[in-house]
């Protein structure tokens, strides 16, 4: 498309917003493509009114722009729902709060809304934590034995489960929330940054097309479906039965 893109640092080891104002003024730059923090971030001070811009999740808590995220709150009902078809019934979901909270609550959102389909009594309260720790998880898996973990640490929950004795997957199955973040091989949800990269990209280039700049009256959210990963820590696809030959 003829647009070429340039990557700047902002926070307090970086660029100032001041500064950052004066950059992208100097450079002629239209788009800006605001990539997640880890914790949210006020860009009031940008100058927004040449600029057509886009934000990757939840991350600003100010101004309103057009978001660009992962689905999380169906990519974990659907994972939940193909857990349960392989036989898991006792999913346990670890969280670190600070990371459910800045994504409004769709992890734990999506955990209590699946436990609607099979009986708020059949899931196990949810493990909230900031930073998840050994002395809360230990206690917490004890009380309620989850048959399937689901959460972000798979070095610290494997190191964990290994001193309950616990194997996976023969013991207990482990999903990791986000693949990309994964240190071994495992099953997981990989929410395809590059597709939402592409989607951020698609929607700058468009309000740029349509002469769309400064801070939007109606900003748009648009989600984006995870894919679901086998992998080794949870266990095998049940065998499908071969059809009964058709009667004479």
């Amino acid at each position: 498309l003829g647009y070429t893109l340039t990557h700047c640092w902002t926070g307090p080891h970086a660029l100032s917003l001041h500064r950052l104002n004066s950059i992208l003024a100097a450079r002629g730059v239209q788009g800006v493509i605001v990539m997640p923090f880890s914790e949210a971030q006020d860009f009031s001070s940008l100058d927004w009114s040449g600029l057509a811009g886009v934000v990757m999740d939840h991350c600003l808590k100010a101004p309103a722009l057009t978001t660009i995220l992962p689905d999380h709150h169906l990519s974990l009902f659907d994972a939940l729902r193909r857990l349960w078809a392989l036989g898991y019934r006792r999913p346990g979901l670890v969280l670190d709060h600070a990371k459910d909270e800045r994504l409004r609550f769709r992890w734990s959102g999506a955990y209590s809304s699946f436990s609607r389909t099979v009986g708020p009594d059949r899931l196990l309260p949810v493990l909230m934590d900031s930073p998840l720790q050994a002395k809360s998880f230990h206690p917490w898996f004890q009380a309620h034995e989850p048959d399937v973990v689901i959460g972000h640490v798979h070095s610290d929950i494997t190191r964990w489960l290994g001193e309950r004795g616990r194997r996976i997957p023969e013991h207990v199955g482990f999903l990791q929330l986000n693949w990309t973040e994964r240190t071994a091989p495992c099953a997981g949800l990989d929410l395809q940054p590059g597709v939402l990269g592409g989607a951020a990209v698609e929607a700058v280039v468009a309000q740029l097309q349509r002469n769309e700049c400064g801070l939007p009256e109606n900003p748009k959210t648009i989600l984006m479906p995870a894919r679901w990963i086998d992998g080794p820590t949870l266990r095998p696809q049940p065998a499908v039965a071969p059809p009964h030959p058709a009667k004479a």
